[in-house]
């Protein structure tokens, strides 16, 4: 939430795939961010062959929304406002979002084209 709540209003998550696509994220985030794994393979960032989630995953924000049920620390900070009839997606509305942050990415000034 630290993170989120700079970044975005709402948070729409695919319940069964993208707790998967979040470990390729880490092996990305990996290739530039050296140490946040230790190999490419990045094992810190996953499951166990049990279904467990490791440390560093268990704590991310993808594995949080991903889940069934909301902790009651991510409903501290989110709030569930869609769930599709079978519950594959989920969308979750960030609370206490960043006012100036939002007010910093409204500004045309800070834009930058490629």
């Amino acid at each position: 939430h630290i993170i989120a709540r700079h970044l975005a209003d709402y948070v729409l998550v695919w319940v069964d795939s993208d707790d998967g696509k979040s470990r390729h994220m880490a092996r990305i985030a990996n290739s530039v961010y050296k140490g946040h794994c230790s190999s490419g393979a990045c094992p810190y960032f996953g499951t166990y062959k049990d279904g467990t989630p490791t440390k560093m995953f268990a704590s991310s924000l993808v594995y949080q929304l991903t889940r069934k049920d909301l902790s009651s620390e991510m409903v501290a900070h989110f709030g569930e406002v869609f769930r599709s009839r079978h519950g594959k997606v989920r969308i979750v509305q960030v609370y206490n979002v960043a006012k100036g942050s939002k007010a910093w990415a409204a500004d045309p000034t800070n834009k930058e084209c490629d």
